[in-house]
């Protein structure tokens, strides 16, 4: 999926294709959170596995560049737009709105990145344990195979010699 990048360029002119970007940005935004929705429905019952988990995480991580993108732009915007219109202009407190907005999703999104890094960490170290497990149970079951049939030919030898 391609990363949309916000270019700012409001000098009164620019701020039609500034605002086009951002649609753009916010649309693939869209788009990812769409896949999260279809990633939790393809998943449903196995959240906590690590197929699920691992496919969270790519598409958290995929909505952060995109929102790293955003507030990039959002910055630069307020920034130009002061320049333009001045501090208090109703055009510069949008900008700064959208952009406040778009900061407490990113401090959300991290804190979920976070989570879903711990999740995963668990996935990974109860898949490792269970995968040890297996081969400690196979190999106590080859063991106790051997012990069986050793056991077994034992019973025939004292079978054999009681005639």
């Amino acid at each position: 999926m391609a990363t949309r990048v916000i270019s700012t360029s409001i000098k009164l002119d620019g701020e039609a294709e500034f605002k086009k970007q951002l649609t753009a940005v916010n649309g693939q935004l869209k788009n990812l959170s769409s896949e999260m929705k279809l990633a939790s429905a393809e998943f449903r019952g196995q959240a906590n596995t690590l197929d699920a988990l691992t496919k969270k995480d790519e598409l958290l991580r995929k909505e952060k560049e995109q929102l790293q993108q955003k507030i990039q732009g959002l910055e630069r915007a307020v920034e130009e737009c002061t320049e333009v219109y001045g501090e208090a202009s109703t055009k510069t407190d949008g900008y700064r709105q959208s952009l406040n907005r778009a900061r407490a999703d990113l401090i959300k999104l991290n804190d979920e990145i976070d989570q879903n890094g711990r999740y995963l960490d668990e996935a990974k170290s109860s898949a490792d344990k269970t995968a040890r497990s297996i081969d400690k149970f196979g190999k106590e079951a080859k063991d106790t195979g051997g012990d069986l049939e050793d056991a077994g030919d034992g019973m025939k030898d004292f079978l054999e010699g009681m005639g």
